[in-house]
């Protein structure tokens, strides 16, 4: 076989070669963004977990918790300012959220259960509270977000258990 032959073969395995690299590092790229999507959304979901577990562990927290989301003025200071403390933590939460689904790591299906969650609570006069005192401690972003998306909902669909 010529000389030149060879190197029209070795051209093509090359080639031949390159292409399955990269269909091989294509597919680690995909498989790579699955699982950070995966553990992004682990994260968030354990994060906001978190917030439920503080509260339901906690008689008192509790009770300033279903107190608080009816209304922060019936609340004593050092309640509203745990209250606050509480509803901060869960908005960092949905912050957070809201970012990574903005940035591509989160899935819509996920995101959109998380945002019902949030809705639910923002439907709340005590939340409603909150993020008015509050909501300049976030990002102009998020706060665009919650105040078009968030706040615009008919909120009468929403009802805390036991109110």
């Amino acid at each position: 076989m010529p000389l030149d032959q060879i190197a029209n073969v070795a051209d093509i395995v090359g080639t031949v070669l390159i292409i399955v690299s990269l269909i091989y590092v294509g597919i680690q790229i995909k498989q790579s963004i699955n699982t950070l999507n995966v553990n992004t959304a682990h994260n968030i979901a354990a994060e906001i977990s978190a917030v439920y577990l503080v509260v339901a562990e906690s008689g008192d927290l509790s009770d300033i918790f279903f107190r608080g989301v009816q209304g922060v003025d019936e609340l004593e200071p050092v309640e509203a300012l745990r209250f606050y403390g509480c509803f901060h933590k869960f908005y960092r939460a949905f912050e957070d959220a809201y970012y990574q689904f903005t940035r591509g790591a989160l899935e819509t299906e996920f995101f959109e259960g998380i945002s019902q969650q949030f809705i639910s609570f923002n439907s709340m006069p005590g939340v409603q509270r909150y993020w008015q005192d509050r909501k300049s401690w976030y990002n102009k972003s998020f706060q665009e977000y919650v105040d078009r998306e968030v706040m615009s909902v008919d909120i009468t669909e929403y009802k805390l258990p036991g109110t």
